[in-house]
């Protein structure tokens, strides 16, 4: 057990009923584990909660999140953990209440691909 993560080297070392011995040293990096948070709801235009809909988490390295109204179209993109979605289409215009899909692609520390696709609930 590891209580942070980084690099650390390990080592074996065996010995026989004859007393041969050797040893091996083993250079291993301790990751951060991924854990994702995607709220399924958000109630923008200023209620002072849940203004956004962002994605939270801990070891993610790349991130791209897409939103798309009941017709399929994207109304929302973002390559940036830190913007999320306030209920604005590109157009400007604002969304109404209602159900959306999201499709989030992300990469862990490890390169290792993730992909979500849920429903979200948009509520003033």
């Amino acid at each position: 057990m590891f209580n942070d993560t980084g690099k650390y080297y390990i080592s074996l070392f065996v010995e026989n009923e004859f007393n041969c011995t050797d040893e091996i040293i083993h250079k291993i990096d301790v990751v951060s584990e991924l854990s994702v948070y995607i709220p399924n709801a958000f109630s923008p235009y200023d209620d002072g909660v849940n203004e956004t809909f962002v994605v939270k988490g801990i070891g993610i390295q790349d991130f791209e999140m897409q939103v798309f109204d009941r017709w399929g179209s994207v109304i929302f993109q973002s390559d940036n953990l830190e913007y999320g979605w306030d209920g604005t289409a590109f157009s400007g215009q604002k969304m109404n209440n209602g159900t959306y899909m999201y499709h989030i692609y992300l990469t862990d520390v490890n390169r290792k691909p993730w992909v979500y696709n849920g429903e979200l609930n948009l509520m003033k």
